[in-house]
């Protein structure tokens, strides 16, 4: 893509691996797949999680694209959407987001500390210009 490009950002089905603390619902993670627009990719994040309801309702991580760019991202103020928030390379003065559909989440174990680990797929699509 060329800077200023704007297409949409197909995140297709992803997994990945979140560890939630029960009792205030906050996360971590740490995932790698393949982008459109990334390549290659490792993503990590932390915020809250809505224990009753599945969704996803504040946070933020930053994504690392195949070449080193990044790419940083918030929850918008709308459940399970995604917002570009800035970058590096060529992701520099990056807009667009999009909206994650949680299809399951599967518990892997309750750890020592207390925390539980899940395996969560998901589906996404949005825009993204740069």
């Amino acid at each position: 893509m060329t800077p200023n490009a704007s297409a949409p950002a197909d995140r297709n089905t992803k997994t990945l691996t979140i560890v939630v603390e029960p009792l205030t619902g906050s996360y971590h993670f740490t995932d790698w797949g393949w982008a459109t627009h990334t390549g290659l990719f490792t993503n990590s994040g932390s915020g809250v999680v809505n224990l009753a309801t599945g969704e996803f309702v504040s946070g933020t991580g930053l994504v690392f694209a195949a070449n080193g760019d990044t790419l940083s991202w918030t929850f918008g103020t709308t459940p399970n959407t995604v917002v570009y928030t800035g970058g590096t390379g060529r992701f520099q003065g990056v807009t667009g987001g999009f909206l994650g559909v949680i299809t399951s989440a599967t518990l892997l174990s309750s750890n020592p500390d207390g925390t539980l680990t899940f395996a969560m797929t998901y589906d996404g699509s949005g825009t993204i210009t740069y």
